[in-house]
């Protein structure tokens, strides 16, 4: 879900993915070199440490 999101938001948008787990985000970014607009981030998505209108849209999958 996270790859196409990078790329349907183009070179001016940017996608934050989180996880609580370092190796999937490793695995992601890996995977992903080529896409700049993907950045990665360990995080609890019941804790968002970012504030109120931080995102434009969120997802989960």
């Amino acid at each position: 879900m996270t790859a196409p999101a990078a790329l349907a938001v183009g070179p001016r948008g940017a996608v934050l993915a989180i996880d609580n787990a370092p190796g999937m985000l490793r695995a992601l970014a890996a995977d992903h070199r080529k896409v700049p607009q993907l950045a990665t981030c360990v995080m609890d998505a019941h804790r968002l440490g970012a504030g109120d209108a931080r995102f434009d849209v969120v997802t989960c999958g």
